[in-house]
């Protein structure tokens, strides 16, 4: 296991990422969603890879890009995500994800995948 990231409670194994998220992204997955995702209580996402800038607009990968590509691709509904989101039992899927970019629609070349080592996602608090 790699050192405790100092906004987590918990070790990131090694080869996980933990993915932040901030008052900007917040912002966005409580529009994408329509819902005050504070409520929520998500306070990052463990992943795969680093967070990377986007290649058009430079926004850093979140959260908020998985939203996105489940909506533009109508793979999930809002209604389902904030169902997963608030749900404990709903496990993640490992598979490999070409995300879009929540800020300008540009894709990322790179996939990226949940973690399998752990849950895919840290509470506040």
């Amino acid at each position: 296991m790699s050192a405790v990231d100092a906004s987590v409670s918990q070790a990131v194994p090694q080869g996980d990422f933990f993915w932040e998220i901030g008052a900007a992204e917040e912002k966005r997955l409580s529009t994408l969603l329509d819902v005050d995702f504070s409520t929520l209580n998500i306070k990052g996402t463990f992943v795969t890879t680093p967070k990377r800038n986007c290649r058009g607009c430079g926004k850093l990968s979140g959260l908020d890009d998985f939203v996105a590509t489940a909506l533009s691709g109508n793979v999930h509904t809002k209604e389902f995500m904030k169902k997963a989101l608030s749900d404990e039992d709903v496990r993640n899927n490992p598979e490999p994800h070409y995300l879009i970019c929540a800020g300008c629609g540009g894709p990322d070349p790179e996939p990226t995948s949940w973690t399998t080592s752990q849950n895919w996602r840290a509470k506040r608090g």
